[in-house]
């Protein structure tokens, strides 16, 4: 009985873990061929607030995008929601090719600081100087130095919600 208790046992656990790592398996070359397939697709670095947020518009819009992350208590919320992503550093030359940027029509740099915006812009455009990139910056000076970077359009978070805060101060009802 024991014998029996520890082989069942045994054969069930090992066959829990074959399961669960040829799931894990299959989904990692599942994504990579995607990604190899992919063109004309957007990268979203970094996936915050706003990086969320562009992802469920681009998700409404059908568009084909990939998402660069490096917090791994973000892979979760990411893999619920079925997206195609790549666990890495947006900073690297690697990481952006391996997410496809090469044949990207555009790309997003939306990390948690304005430094990492900057320099993962200059990599994306040394590596595709045809990419159209759109950078957040947070800091003042941070703008013209992400425009030098090669960023086509630069995003102010802050003085963007300002600017509208103030036009429904001053007239409501237009902008209703």
């Amino acid at each position: 009985l024991i014998v029996m208790g520890v082989v069942t046992i045994t054969y069930t656990v090992g066959w829990a873990v074959q399961s669960l790592l040829e799931t894990q398996i299959f989904r990692r070359r599942r994504m990579s061929n995607t990604l190899n397939d992919l063109h004309g697709h957007f990268l979203i670095c970094g996936y915050g607030k706003m990086g969320r947020n562009i992802c469920n518009e681009l998700t409404e819009r059908r568009v084909p995008f990939v998402i660069i992350e490096s917090d791994s208590d973000k892979m979760d919320s990411i893999r619920e929601h079925e997206y195609l992503f790549i666990h890495g550093d947006a900073t690297r030359d690697d990481i952006l090719e391996k997410a496809g940027e090469a044949k990207a029509r555009g790309l997003a740099a939306v990390l948690h600081s304005d430094a990492d915006n900057v320099f993962t812009t200059l990599s994306a455009k040394s590596l595709n100087p045809e990419i159209f990139v759109v950078a957040r910056a947070v800091e003042e000076g941070t703008e013209p130095k992400l425009l030098k970077a090669g960023a086509a359009r630069v995003v102010k978070p802050y003085e963007t919600a300002g600017t509208k805060m103030a036009e429904l101060l001053l007239s409501p009802s237009v902008i209703d």
